[in-house]
């Protein structure tokens, strides 16, 4: 009787443990860094992404949103394809609040995982978004690097993003940037995690370096099944090279914001 006490009681721990684990999803415990996760083989998420950047040298206010759909390739692969579009509010030298709407075009992202972050010794995945727009082209890549410890999860990402402007018929360089994201978070719980996030961006042109703007704040994620939700907030810091047309400011304003705020939600279907 004992024997079979014991044998239901693991057989329904298990059931449990397979109902709440999220095993077709692709959860982001940050927005701003990647972690080496895909999704699996046929799994599917459809993924709205909001963005608000605010502050400025005068006021400043933008939503970036984009509609990701994400499906999984193979065990190791996942693409995904992304409509982007944006709100932007700001007063002009007059004094004048003006507000304007616009189409940001579409993305191609895939991304491989070489390695896993539980299993090996650290994961490592490589990842490419190219964006298209009627007058200028982008292409992002990043290297992801991330590692599990206990309850502890550290990700880092290096990204290289140049951006084309189509200039006489041709596709031209017009800058570049180099980027740094770094996120570490603690799960309290099989549903709640929280940590921090930083993102330094630096930015050139063809004459050289432009600014090295850095960002940090606190991430919180919520997870439930194959649902999650992600927010960060990041603030400004001291510039760690201050913008080239406005030296005499402690802070990147003329290209980037006081405080940048991104919200994630998947929606798994």
């Amino acid at each position: 009787m004992n024997n079979v006490m014991k044998r239901t009681t693991l057989a329904l721990t298990l059931l449990a443990a397979i109902a709440t684990t999220p095993a077709g999803a692709n959860i982001r415990r940050f927005t701003y860094t990647y972690e080496s996760a895909v999704l699996p083989p046929g799994h599917t998420e459809l993924e709205p992404w909001i963005t608000w950047r605010a502050g400025r040298n005068g006021f400043y206010s933008r939503f970036d949103n984009r509609l990701e759909y994400e499906r999984g390739v193979t065990n190791r692969l996942m693409t995904a394809f992304y409509l982007n579009w944006h709100r932007e509010t700001e007063k002009d030298l007059p004094g004048l609040t003006k507000s304007t709407s616009d189409f940001d075009g579409f993305s191609s992202e895939w991304k491989y995982k070489i390695l896993d972050p539980a299993a090996d010794a650290i994961g490592f995945a490589g990842y490419g978004e190219i964006s298209f727009n009627t007058d200028e082209a982008e292409l992002e890549i990043k290297l992801i690097f991330d590692k599990v410890v206990g309850d502890f999860l550290t990700a880092y990402n290096f990204i290289f993003e140049p951006e084309m402007k189509y200039e006489s018929g041709k596709l031209a360089l017009e800058e570049f940037s180099v980027q740094h994201a770094f996120g570490i978070s603690y799960a309290f719980s099989p549903k709640f995690s929280m940590g921090l996030e930083t993102w330094q961006h630096t930015d050139f042109d063809q004459d050289g370096l432009l600014h090295a703007a850095i960002f940090a704040g606190p991430v919180l994620s919520y997870v439930s099944g194959e649902f999650w939700v992600t927010l960060t907030v990041l603030g400004q810091l001291p510039a760690i090279k201050r913008s080239a047309y406005q030296p005499s400011s402690d802070l990147v304003l003329d290209t980037h914001e006081q405080v940048n705020t991104r919200l994630l939600i998947a929606l798994p279907f």
